[in-house]
């Protein structure tokens, strides 16, 4: 409550843009607060839902100070600008999906202990991935794993991008448009 009437006090003072951006974060924080009750009670933790919270949040700050769009449209935007890159790479003991293991199998067979099935069938390792050509490569990670190495895995990453940006840059933008429309009309084709 107290909130509710420092933020209305506030409007009163600061210009309409910066009282947007205090009733974002405050969102952003509810958001936030409500994922951490959520995977803290439920055992679960996902930490995609966060990502694209954190990417929207960044790409909604870019495209309203920058360009000068509501940050309530810059939000999915930002998100989705993930999901459509000319390039995707993951690594390699990464997962993919916008639901845990154990949600699906609650949410399909009533039993989360089904979760390995679920993870099977989801396809969401880099590998299942990489099969179904979904994404455009897998970065191998150093010893022990990504998060316990962040130069070694910048160092791995470095020529997966580099050869991208290469082979990115020398296309038109036509060219570019096509290849991604390609790439876009092949997901979700899995007969003949």
């Amino acid at each position: 409550m107290v909130l509710i009437v420092v933020v209305a006090a506030v409007s009163w003072v600061l210009p309409s843009y910066y009282t947007g951006l205090i009733a974002l974060v405050g969102l952003y924080g509810l958001v936030t607060l409500g994922l951490n009750l959520f995977m803290g009670y439920a055992g679960q933790v996902s930490l995609g839902q966060a990502a694209f919270f954190g990417i929207g949040a960044y790409g909604s700050a870019v495209l309203a100070t920058r360009f000068g769009i509501s940050p309530w449209l810059g939000t999915p935007v930002g998100a989705l600008a993930v999901a459509v890159g000319d390039k995707v790479f993951m690594l390699e003991n990464s997962v993919y999906s916008v639901i845990s293991p154990e949600g699906c199998a609650t949410i399909m067979w009533r039993d989360s202990a089904k979760a390995e099935v679920a993870a099977e069938a989801l396809k969401i390792t880099a590998t299942d991935l990489q099969n179904l050509q979904l994404i455009d490569g897998i970065v191998p990670e150093p010893e022990g794993g990504a998060h316990l190495n962040h130069e070694a895995t910048a160092r791995a990453l470095d020529p997966f991008l580099s050869l991208a940006l290469d082979e990115l840059t020398k296309l038109s933008t036509r060219q570019l448009l096509d290849q991604r429309y390609a790439k876009f009309r092949r997901m979700g084709q899995f007969f003949s």
